[in-house]
């Protein structure tokens, strides 16, 4: 039995037998640089990226992997047989493919190409067909196999080959139901996509398949993470980004049972019980805050309403008073009657203030509840960390000994991280742990994006109402000024001003460096919200959106339509705007200019995505469709919905950033020198700020992502400006 297993302590032996936790081992594999068959992009990419987010985040001790030339087929082959000599009885194992699938055209049946195969040329086919490696065969070692569970994950075209039996997420995945998913073996695939072929790109330098994977992974904060939840998780977004369906499903006849799934592990879990017994913890305290709100609110709904029936009932008796004193017929009888009338309006002066206080107070109780709440969350992480830093404290005197040889100081460094339920990656190397948010955890360094000021953005100073008439007389405009043109569209003003243009070192993904200073050297107006469906409708007379709804953002349309209706609007109001003067896609560093309008954070609020709700509709919140405009806070320069709902085509070409500073900058063919000169992915459009079915991350001023001018998807739209035209 290999040393590394661990304890699986679950329910009692009469229930489920003593398993143990074993090893978890990755095979990743990723091929562009393909002999014969075309070139991908993303695929190393892919494959190297979960191996490394594997390894630190869910304690994948045995990892392996392929990329480009040592891919070859004799090379795979050999990785799976390892697979099958050193796995264990209770180890997990997962095999990622990223690269080319095909299916003979002749038997019907899947293959990977490894980076050595040939072409299937006209002529050639029986001697091509030997260089790949079919599904049958991985299949095959996936049965000789001796791991508990295996976990197939193929971003390739026709990978749907491997599956002949969909399975669909459970009805409910609570603690029984992971303990006993992992007890049972698995064989389970989870693949880009069917029978057709899947797309290479989508996400910055991931497909779409594999961004949304890696992101999903990244994103969990659980104890554990199941197949069936990421296939939820991810299918929506894939689905909206690229024409394939990701799948989930058992392998056939290689040895699993129907009851089986494979569990990822966050690393600090030692055992299945631990990760299980943290998960309930937080579950029973997250009931437990709820029930006690509701118990709260009912409380405050039964006073709130027992106050609204007294109220009422005194309106009705002020209501009766009314059509009695319309009768009194002497003087004497009228003033009663208006003694009467003031006396029951004292009443209910008296009793809405009664229920003003009593509201008051409900509120002030609700706050005094969920600051108690957090009082205890805070206690109980104190005494965590006081008795990690006791455990720590003895550790760091054993090192410090100078009698502690280094078999001591490791023996020290094991029985350290089991006290702390934390699993290293070298439990051989004595390294350090430091307290995290709420656990002890391995040192990683991560950066923080830097902030030039932690001063508030600029706030309008109050809009004004500005006509096409204004902006002809020489108006000079201000933050907060809203410029209102046929058919009922809306633009901010935006100031001239410099900006660091991208995300600093360390931070965002690569497309976003290196940091630019750019200078715009001319005011703007950019779209209040994005285009709605009224307005495309009022223009052209179409109606291309999947989602239906006139104050709906438009979507499902293309870079060069939106073009012409920038063109289409600036001709039906040529007469009434400035000389050179149009309405356009705004440039790149124009959208990130107004998107950040005067903050260098993540996203225009700060660096942290807790208060991202109440400015966007993202993956959290956007329930897998679009929302009216102009619902959530606008940015301080008042613009809307500039972060999540759709995505917004801009007018650039996609390049990468030059560093230093630049003035005014435009990417186009004719002027991609700031760029540098287009290369294969030049012909790509720019889109920015997210949209309903993306994480918060992608939601962030500085992200970037590209398409080919000709695609719609139904998560993207755009806004105009009225500026310059002479940039594109």
């Amino acid at each position: 039995m290999n040393e590394t297993t661990r304890d699986l302590i679950g329910q009692s032996s009469a229930e489920v037998p003593l398993a143990r936790l074993g090893r978890f081992r990755l095979l990743s594999i990723g091929i562009n640089r393909y002999v014969e068959w075309p070139r991908l992009e993303t695929a190393v990419a892919g494959a190297v990226g979960l191996a490394d987010l594997l390894g630190r985040d869910y304690g994948f001790e045995e990892a392996r992997t392929l990329t480009d030339g040592a891919a070859t087929r004799a090379a795979i082959t050999g990785e799976l047989a390892r697979l099958v000599d050193e796995a264990e009885p209770e180890d997990s194992v997962v095999i990622y493919f990223a690269g080319h699938g095909h299916i003979d055209p002749r038997t019907q049946t899947g293959s990977w190409i490894p980076v050595d195969a040939v072409a299937d040329r006209t002529g050639q086919r029986y001697e091509a067909s030997a260089t790949w490696l079919s599904n049958s065969v991985v299949k095959d070692h996936l049965k000789a196999c001796k791991a508990r569970h295996v976990l197939l994950i193929s971003d390739s075209c026709f990978a749907g080959d491997f599956l002949r039996s969909h399975r669909e997420a459970p009805p409910m995945i609570d603690d029984a139901y992971v303990r006993r998913s992992f007890q049972h073996r698995s064989r389970l695939a989870l693949t880009a996509g069917g029978v057709q072929p899947v797309v290479d790109s989508g996400l910055p330098g991931q497909s779409v398949f594999t961004g949304f994977l890696l992101h999903a992974l990244s994103d969990n904060d659980r104890p554990w993470y199941l197949p069936s939840e990421l296939h939820v998780r991810i299918r929506s977004g894939v689905a909206a980004n690229a024409p394939q369906q990701p799948l989930l499903g058992r392998l056939q006849d290689t040895g699993g049972e129907v009851d089986g799934e494979f569990v990822f592990f966050r690393r600090g879990y030692a055992s299945l019980e631990m990760a299980l017994e943290e998960n309930r913890r937080r579950l029973d305290e997250a009931v437990r805050l709820r029930e006690s709100q509701e118990a709260s609110r009912r409380k405050q709904l039964d006073e709130v309403g027992a106050k609204k029936a007294e109220l009422a009932e005194k309106e009705r008796q002020l209501a009766e008073l009314r059509k009695q004193s319309e009768a009194l017929k002497s003087p004497a009888e009228r003033a009663s009657g208006l003694d009467q009338i003031l006396l029951l309006l004292s009443e209910i002066e008296e009793r809405h203030e009664e229920l003003k206080r009593r509201e008051a107070e409900l509120a002030e109780a609700r706050r005094v509840e969920e600051a108690r709440l957090a009082a205890e969350r805070k206690q109980r992480l104190a005494e965590a960390r006081k008795q990690f830093e006791a455990e720590k404290g003895k550790y760091e005197k054993v090192l410090a000994s100078p009698f502690a040889d280094e078999g001591m100081k490791r023996t020290a460094w094991q029985l350290f991280c089991q006290s702390q339920g934390v699993t290293v990656r070298d439990p051989e190397n004595p390294g350090r742990l430091e307290w995290g948010e709420e656990a002890p955890r391995e040192k990683v360094e991560r950066p923080v994006f830097a902030k030039v000021s932690d001063a508030p953005p600029p706030k309008p100073p109050g809009s004004r109402r500005v006509t096409l008439a204004d902006i002809q007389n020489g108006f000079e405009g201000r933050i907060g000024d809203i410029l209102t043109v046929d058919p009922g569209m809306e633009f901010c003003w935006i100031p001239a001003g410099k900006f660091v243009m991208g995300s600093p070192p360390g931070y965002g993904s690569d497309d976003e460096h290196p940091q630019t200073e750019v200078t715009l050297t001319r005011p703007f107006w950019m779209g209040r919200v994005p285009v709605r469906q009224r307005d495309w409708k009022a223009l052209t007379g179409d109606k291309p959106s999947h989602f239906k709804g006139e104050d709906l953002p438009v979507e499902n349309v293309s870079w060069d339509e939106c073009v012409a209706l920038g063109d289409n609007l600036t001709g039906r109001l040529k007469a009434q705007l400035p000389a050179d003067y149009g309405f356009r896609l705004p440039t790149e560093a124009e959208w990130e200019y107004a998107a950040r309008a005067g903050t260098r954070t993540a996203w225009f609020f700060g660096d942290h995505e807790d208060g991202l709700e109440a400015y966007a509709w993202f993956d959290k919140n956007g329930e897998c469709e679009t929302h009216p405009v102009g619902l959530k806070r606008p940015n301080p320069w008042g613009l809307h919905d500039v972060y999540g709902n759709v995505w917004e085509w801009c007018g650039d070409w996609m390049k990468a950033y030059p560093g230093g500073c630049v003035r005014d900058p435009a990417v186009v063919p004719e002027r991609a020198g700031w760029f540098g000169r287009l290369f294969a992915s030049g012909s790509r459009r720019v889109f920015r700020g997210g949209s309903f079915s993306v994480s918060a991350g992608r939601c962030r001023s500085a992200y970037r992502y590209c398409l080919v001018p000709g695609r719609r998807r139904i998560n993207l739209g755009f806004r105009l400006v009225l500026a310059p035209r002479s940039v594109f």
